[in-house]
């Protein structure tokens, strides 16, 4: 399976909004611990640039937050930087 990102419009009442979808291809299959993708995103909500730069898998979230250096945290995943 391959990747993609794209842009979807949503429409509440009568005002539009974008959101940005991520399929990041074989790393959606669920295999294992938990599956993250880094996004670089830039632009402004009429134009956009993005793209998936890294894939990691993590087989063990407990370990994760114990590798120096890890950009990951154990609850949410949430990026430190």
């Amino acid at each position: 399976m391959k990747y993609f990102i794209k842009v979807i419009f949503l429409v509440e009442g009568e005002e539009q909004r974008k959101s940005i979808c991520i399929n990041p291809g074989t790393q959606a299959k669920g295999q294992g611990g938990g599956t993250f993708a880094e996004l670089k995103y830039h632009g402004s909500p009429d134009k956009m640039n993005a793209s998936i730069t890294i894939g990691i898998q993590i087989l063990d979230l407990n370990s994760a937050r114990d590798v120096p250096n890890s950009k990951w945290q154990k609850a949410g995943a949430q990026d430190q930087n």
